[in-house]
């Protein structure tokens, strides 16, 4: 069915045919479902977020190098411990031709903020306390705190929709049919017969302000598992495939047409423990020390990923200025516990996010070994949101114990994970510790750099001290890429397809 909205017609359903067939394809598989949403203001998982990059854009981002730049912005200045002035890029349009300026990029903080709005990943701009217009093009944002991670954040969110349209609309129409000012446009999506369940087809925006991208249409194809990506990436019918198991590692070198490309990637493989539930015995300190000392994550990249990840012994990954090489290394041995093993009647619900499905098997069965009566499902980023955000956001306590899941660091910093994760108040947080809370909002409230390296220090030992995570490891990220295309790999282990190139085919 098409829409017509603002005299322009836009594709709201599926689709069992589109037209303009373009020059060049780029198919990429980068989940085995596609994103529940595709209204910014309603998800902000990790596929999601994959997604959404494509259509839409914030006021700075991240570069493949892990520094911040500006993107809808051009430059930003600090006016205060809780005030940014930032200057808006001018002479760019909305993909349905509505102008960007500070209008919109008011009306997206204002829905973003609106706290009637489902916006999931509010917790990303917790501090945002207000934005002003100063011009067509300058606009202040103001934190309720100080805040020296703002600019920052500014990388995360807000994404920047057309005001008019998103009015006219409304969020669950706009959910179908979205409209940013990024690289691709959407199109549609198809229904498919198995092993490929859909697809979602983007379309390179003509109109783009910057370089346009040298595809023409950007398919994303969700297949069941890799055994049925392998043999599309063999058989020439997908052109990338994103995180791949390590264990998928010689199944790729076997493929001809298949080059691939890997990237130590600025992301932590944990599992968060859910300290909230008062009847657990994740409750206890001690408890935990003993689980974080049971799990081995060398033989899960040992055995798991042959060989591509580190294995990380804090929050941060080596290489970044918070990260402390003091700290132990956790998890090098696996052996029966006492303290793990005094608990037999109760169940441990352990939630474990693909890709990792080979890491979280090897996991629940080393916490099995040490005497846990541990239940394990494998599910999507969908799965995660229903058992973490889905009850943080009603303001109840998630019924799982683990969630074995991936947190990127967004910036060179390596701070993200924390403010992201852990804070008691966060959607996806499952720990409920107020004097971690305390030290995460004493560090980011200090200017100072080489103060503020000494506070996240004391936070990440803090961490380690009482097992609020099991840390896991820094993945080595693999992709596969057919040989007539190039891919850069973000160091965040985030995917932009707007620098895919087009080699000699």
């Amino acid at each position: 069915m098409w829409k017509k909205i603002g005299g322009l017609l836009w594709l709201v359903s599926s689709l069992t045919a589109y037209p303009c067939v373009a020059s060049t394809t780029f198919r990429a598989f980068i989940a085995v479902k596609p994103p529940e949403s595709l209204n910014p203001f309603q998800s902000s998982d990790g596929i999601t977020s994959d997604h959404l990059n494509q259509i839409f854009e914030t006021l700075f981002w991240i570069d493949y190098d892990g520094n911040l730049k500006p993107l809808l912005a051009t430059e930003w200045k600090r006016l205060d411990e809780k005030t940014v002035e930032v200057k808006l890029r001018q002479g760019v349009k909305f993909q349905n031709g509505e102008d960007f300026d500070s209008g919109a990029v008011k009306f997206s903080f204002d829905t973003f903020a609106n706290p009637e709005k489902p916006a999931a990943n509010r917790q990303y701009g917790e501090t945002i306390a207000g934005l002003d217009v100063v011009d067509k093009y300058t606009v202040r944002i103001r934190s309720s705190t100080p805040d020296s991670f703002l600019v920052y954040r500014l990388a995360l969110v807000p994404h920047i929709v057309p005001p008019a349209y998103y009015a006219q609309v409304g969020d669950t129409e706009f959910a179908k049919a979205p409209i940013g000012t990024g690289p691709f446009r959407f199109v549609g999506t198809a229904k498919e017969g198995l092993p490929v369940r859909e697809k979602m087809i983007l379309a390179a925006n003509s109109n783009y302000w910057g370089t346009r991208p040298k595809i023409d249409q950007l398919e994303f194809h969700y297949y069941s598992d890799f055994q049925a990506v392998i043999k599309a990436l063999e058989s020439k019918k997908l052109d990338f495939a994103a995180h791949v198991p390590g264990t998928f590692n010689r199944n790729l070198m076997r493929l001809k047409p298949v080059r691939i490309v890997k990237k130590l990637t600025r992301q932590s493989i944990m599992v968060l423990v859910n300290t909230k539930k008062k009847n657990s015995p994740l409750a206890s300190k001690e408890f935990r020390i003993a689980l974080r000392n049971a799990v081995n994550f060398g033989h899960v990249i040992k055995y798991g990923y042959l060989g591509n990840g580190v294995v990380t012994n804090s929050l941060t990954v080596k290489g970044e200025p918070f990260h402390d090489e003091n700290i132990p290394e956790v998890g090098t041995t696996t052996k029966v516990s006492p303290i793990l093993k005094a608990a037999p009647n109760y169940k441990f619900r352990f939630q474990v996010t693909e890709p990792f499905g080979i890491a979280g098997k090897i996991v629940s069965e080393q916490m099995k070994l040490a005497g846990m009566n541990v239940e394990t499902a494998y599910g999507s980023d969908r799965d995660e949101a229903r058992e973490v955000l889905n009850y943080n956001r009603k303001g109840a306590i998630p019924e799982i114990d683990f969630l074995f899941s991936y947190c990127s660091h967004r910036d060179a910093l390596g701070a993200f994970p924390l403010m992201v994760l852990m804070p008691s108040n966060g959607n996806w947080s499952l720990t409920a510790d107020p004097e971690f809370d305390r030290i995460l909002r004493d560090a980011v409230n200090e200017f100072d750099f080489e103060k503020q390296k000494k506070k996240f220090k004391t936070l990440n030992r803090y961490v380690y001290d009482n097992a609020l995570v099991l840390p896991g490891f820094q993945l080595n990220d693999i992709f596969a890429v057919q040989r007539t295309f190039s891919f850069t790999p973000n160091v965040t282990a985030y995917l932009y397809f707007k620098d895919v190139g087009v080699l000699k085919r």
